[in-house]
Parts: structure tokens; sequence; C-alpha cells
């Protein structure tokens, strides 16, 4: 989806443009255009200023432009048409110019409108964007920089606590006050540099885990959700019996509840499993789970009511010539 946007950008680059509002997209340029069009590329009404050069105030104005691309879209064209340029130099004030012009051009940089040709690797995917299989590859990854983070921190801890092999200070070192002073300064500035290390690992560690738990989340997720309407077939059967009886508010109602029961379950999750209070895979399967035992519940209850057969209700399916002269009562009602 990104890179077919930036594919119609550069088709059509006056989408980037809004009839009447200056448009500051290209680095040095102010662009107004009182009209667009949906069909082509054309503009109306065109008035640019040029801010490239600090020393001269530039601006341009046209009745009719048309705006294109360079083949290798690193410079957007501008072709205007019937219009004048306004020039003044800031350190000489009295010396102002205007000049018509038929056809004009300007070429600007591309940059500013994100128009450079990209690498298949240019736009990155998020976790909602990417396979089960590549983000378990991922994670193993942030695991193994984990590892690593871990290491690092406890060989730092255990130098820190001076468990080590131990070098002793030379005996005339510590004979002079200055010398002394200097080796303690030395070793605080040691410690303190073992502790903004061992803090740096922490901080990588509880990075990693965080992205970790994302992966894993979104792993879940695209398993847990499928699911879900396996799950909802188990409630919406017993409920569709239940509500038939009601009316249309009943039914309603229960489908409303047990959506926001879902939902609720699931984004609920999801915040837990991401900052890591519960595990990614009870963060995303706990709405499945609490509607799946309801679901039991209620198919086993709807299960246990039709073995309850009401036959006065089939007799109107049995015809008229198979009934017995004794299925009438005396009040009249035929029974079967």
């Amino acid at each position: 989806a990104k890179t077919l946007i930036i594919d119609i950008r550069r088709t059509k680059p006056t989408l980037t443009i809004v009839p009447g509002l200056f448009s500051q997209d290209i680095a040095g340029y102010s662009i107004l255009a009182r009209r667009t069009f949906e069909h082509s590329n054309d503009l109306e009404g065109i008035t640019i200023y040029d801010y490239t050069e600090p020393a001269t105030n530039v601006v341009v104005t046209a009745k009719q432009g048309k705006i294109s691309f360079t083949p290798d879209y690193r410079k957007l064209i501008m072709d205007l048409y019937n219009g004048e340029i306004h020039q003044l130099k800031t350190n000489e004030p009295q010396n102002y110019r205007r000049m018509r012009y038929q056809k004009h051009r300007i070429v600007m940089d591309a940059e500013g409108f994100d128009f450079e040709r990209s690498g298949e690797g240019t736009f990155s995917r998020g976790d909602r964007e990417l396979s089960a299989q590549v983000m378990l590859g991922l994670v193993d990854s942030l695991e193994q920089l984990n590892s690593t983070a871990r290491t690092k921190a406890l060989s730092s801890s255990l130098e820190h606590l001076d468990m080590q092999p131990y070098i002793p200070i030379p005996e005339q070192v510590m004979k002079g006050t200055q010398n002394r002073s200097q080796a303690i300064i030395k070793a605080l500035n040691h410690s303190r540099s073992m502790e903004r290390m061992i803090d740096f690992q922490i901080m990588t560690i509880n990075s990693n885990q965080k992205t970790i738990n994302e992966y894993l989340v979104e792993i879940h997720k695209k398993y847990a959700i499928p699911a879900a309407s396996i799950v909802f077939i188990f409630i919406g059967a017993p409920l569709g019996m239940i509500a038939r009886r009601g009316t249309f508010g009943v039914a309603a109602t229960f489908s409303l509840g047990f959506f926001l029961l879902y939902w609720a379950s699931l984004i609920g999750g999801e915040k837990l499993a991401d900052r890591g209070i519960i595990t990614p895979w009870l963060g995303m399967w706990m709405a499945n789970i609490i509607l799946s035992i309801l679901g039991i519940y209620l198919t086993i209850r709807m299960g246990r009511d039709t073995l309850t057969i009401n036959w006065s209700s089939l007799r109107r399916f049995v015809p008229v010539s198979l009934r017995s002269p004794e299925s009438s009562n005396t009040d009249g009602n035929e029974v079967l």
C-alpha cells in the first residue's frame, strides 16, 4: 500500500497540492494553486514564492501551469504560462524587476515530496504487515541480542563487585596523598563507567524484550482472530435459538454484549501483553478462552433443551387421514 501510494503521487503529483492553500512540501518554495484538476496535472492561478536565494525575494505568478517529473523522479518540473516574475534584492531595495513571460519553466528538487527512486528495502513493514515466519526470525535475533547483553552485564557486574582477579596497587603509589587521591578518583570513575555500561545493557534488554512481546502478540493474533470465527459458531447457534423467542432488541442486546466482551478482552489482552504484564499467548487467546467456555455451556444447554420434545406441536405435520377418530377431545381440540 505504501508503494502504491507513492506510485500514485508520482503519476499525479498534484494530489499533494490543495487548492487555495500554500504547499511547502518542497524545500525553498511555497506554492499556491487556486484550482487543480482531478484527471490531469494542470493548475490554474499559480503563485510561487522562491526562497532558494536568501538575498533575493522572488515571486512567480502564472495563469496556467502543469506539473511533472523528470524520468528519474529526482526533479519536479513546473511549466508555467502567461505570468510574471517579480525580483527584489534585500540589500538593494531600489532595484526592483518585473518580467512578463508566455512560458517559463522551474526545476525543483523533489526530495521534499519523497519522490526519490526507492530500493526494495526503503519501506519497512510494521509488525502487522509481516508474516508469522518472518516475525519468528526477528524474535530469535532479538533473543540472541538479549543473551549477549546479559553476558556483558554479568561480566561488568562481576568486575564491579571485584570478583575478577585482583590487581594490587603498588605500595609506592599509596604512600603519597596525591597519588592516593588519584587512585581513588580513578577507581570511582571506573565504577561509574561500569555502572553506565550495566544500565545501558539493561535498557537494551528491556527495549528488545518489549519488541519481542509486540512481535509475539502479532503472531498469536494472526491465529487467534481466525479461531474466533469457530468460537462464535458455538455462541451464535444457541443465541439464535434463544433470541428467536424474544424481540429484535433481545437479539441485538445479546450480539452487542458478546461483541463488546470479545473486543474488550482482545484489546485489553494485547495491551497487557505488550507491557509484559501477561504472556503474549494468554493476552491474545484470553478472549477465545472466555468465549469458548460460554459457547460450550450454551451449546450443551441447547442440546439438553432440544431433548425435551413438545409432541403436541408436531400434530400439524400429520395428515388428517392418518389421525384416529379418538384424536379429538370433548372440547373439540385434536390430539396426536
